[in-house]
């Protein structure tokens, strides 16, 4: 399922709008997990 939503995206959005999604969500998962081990750290 989460397979087929993922190649759809890419599909309408295209390759290059699909590494910068994905860049942005890591960024956000770092940044994310980064402020989470300063709180608890």
């Amino acid at each position: 399922m989460m397979f087929v939503a993922l190649a759809m995206f890419v599909r309408i959005f295209g390759k290059q709008g699909f590494v910068v999604a994905a860049f942005n969500q890591a960024d956000q998962f770092c940044r994310t997990f980064r402020a989470f081990y300063l709180v608890a750290g």
